[in-house]
């Protein structure tokens, strides 16, 4: 059973930014279910979460870049919310590469990370971005 499921009232109405989605809880899926196999190596956990920044990265980038070309009102408070996610996840691998990593609280961070910034700032710019046109 995967740690997240995608569920319809997750959805922003913007296809591509809800597929973007999908595969960031794709990716969250992938690094806990091989973090809680507890298998010999951290070599595949730590592939897994470098292509989870990785993503990340290039997620927050292209929301971003919608709203400088929307001019979306409410920016810098939501790129404040994505340094604060960026600084999280690093956080925690850092925490991880040192063999420090409290798996609980790394878990409960993805779970939050996820449906908190989808489920209430990411709907905060869903009907400014669709009514000028972003589908």
């Amino acid at each position: 059973m995967p740690f997240l499921n995608w569920a319809p009232k997750m959805s922003v109405g913007i296809e591509s930014i809800d597929e973007q989605h999908k595969k960031l809880i794709g990716q969250i899926n992938s690094v806990v279910d091989i973090m809680l196999m507890q298998a010999d190596s951290n070599a595949d956990l730590n592939d897994v979460m470098d292509a989870l920044v990785d993503y990340t990265r290039t997620h927050f980038a292209f929301e971003e870049s919608l709203f400088a070309e929307h001019q979306y009102t409410e920016t810098s408070d939501h790129i404040s919310h994505h340094e604060h996610l960026r600084n999280g996840l690093m956080s925690h691998i850092d925490k991880f590469r040192r063999g420090q990593l409290d798996k609980a609280r790394f878990l409960e961070f993805l779970k939050d990370w996820l449906i908190n910034h989808i489920m209430e700032t990411d709907m905060k710019y869903s009907e400014f971005l669709r009514d000028r046109g972003v589908v």
